[in-house]
């Protein structure tokens, strides 16, 4: 499958789990770091202790830019639309309409995980320096 965000790398489909415990199939693309989990799987990795961090391994540099725009599936050629994830609100996914996958952009599974505290904390803290250094509040901050 190919990657929906960068669109010119391959997905490699990772195993994680195993020797008695279980196991959970996602495919990463290594040159933007985001994940693509088919349906049911993001709920079923969320679940399972221990995985995010194991895939967090796999996916450690940051994405440089973010694009949203005409976004396809990489397994059915859907259309992918941004939309609030199921575990909290806050935070956004990029869902199919056909076959129901998810992708996530690098970080986002940790901050399913936690909640979304790593993005409330980056958004005061961007706030914060801001009115540090120019003596009022901006959008920089604001959910």
């Amino acid at each position: 499958m190919d990657c929906p965000k960068c669109k010119i790398a391959k997905l490699e489909e990772k195993t994680f789990g195993g020797m008695g415990e279980k196991t959970i199939k996602v495919d990463i693309c290594f040159s933007c770091n985001g994940i693509w989990f088919d349906k049911s799987e993001l709920e079923q990795t969320l679940n399972l202790e221990g995985k995010p961090v194991q895939i967090k391994k796999y996916v450690e540099k940051l994405v440089a830019e973010e694009i949203h725009e005409n976004l396809k599936c990489p397994r059915c050629q859907g259309n992918l639309a941004e939309k609030p994830s199921k575990q909290d609100k806050r935070i956004k996914i990029d869902a199919c309409n056909e076959c129901e996958g998810v992708w996530l952009d690098c970080g986002k599974l940790e901050n399913l995980q936690d909640g979304g505290k790593l993005e409330r904390l980056v958004k005061k803290v961007t706030k914060d320096m801001h009115t540090f250094l120019y003596g009022k509040s901006s959008r920089f901050g604001k959910d």
